[in-house]
């Protein structure tokens, strides 16, 4: 969700550094991939209760209730798309201010909680992947340490630990309702436009 951002940003201060406009060291990169990631939560948000029910392995994760459910919430007046859209006019109006991130975050909780959320609460299938069972987990709980392990780094070209996420971070992130902004595609565009491989996976 945030990668595309972050990527941008690195770019973007790797090309002052460059040019001598700041100090610092470049952080290269040339690939970003992105696995479930939120793009657009307007034009995502509708798939999560169609894919929960009708996806190309044949699994039907949620009964007929809760898939009604997440299509009410979805589309009702208040609802996830509503919200998103308070939000991002809020924004696009330059109110980049605490009520337009309250009013962001409230849009992103509605929309997680109510239409994405209950296939986690009620489908018994992965996070990840609809093809596993939750408590059979994929990737598996022991890929941490894997990609801690010496030769692994080596074999990637990577110097520091895997960490798999930071709470703290992520809470700083849902506060001002950054999963609901439209920001994200624009910035996959100028990495994509200055040549840099993107991968986008879902499942």
């Amino acid at each position: 969700m945030t990668g595309p951002s972050f990527f941008n940003y690195f770019n973007n201060q790797n090309k002052l550094i460059s040019n001598g406009t700041i100090p610092g060291v470049k952080l290269d990169f040339n690939t970003l991939g992105i696995g479930n990631g939120i793009i657009d939560e307007a034009v995502q948000a509708p798939h999560y209760p169609e894919f929960a029910v009708n996806n190309t392995y044949g699994i039907k994760a949620v009964n007929d209730t809760v898939y009604n459910y997440m299509k009410f919430a979805l589309n009702m007046h208040g609802g996830c798309l509503e919200s998103i859209e308070y939000c991002r006019e809020a924004r696009e109006t330059g109110q980049d201010n605490l009520a337009t991130q309250t009013l962001c975050s409230e849009a992103q909780d509605m929309c997680r909680d109510n239409v994405e959320g209950p296939y986690y609460q009620y489908s018994g299938r992965g996070t990840y992947d609809i093809r596993h069972p939750s408590d059979d987990p994929t990737p598996p709980e022991y890929f941490p340490d894997f990609l801690n392990m010496a030769e692994v780094q080596n074999a990637l070209g990577v110097s520091v630990n895997y960490t798999e996420s930071n709470d703290d971070i992520y809470y700083a992130f849902q506060a001002t309702g950054d999963f609901v902004y439209n920001s994200f595609l624009k910035d996959l565009e100028d990495l994509l436009a200055q040549g840099l491989r993107i991968s986008l996976y879902y499942g």
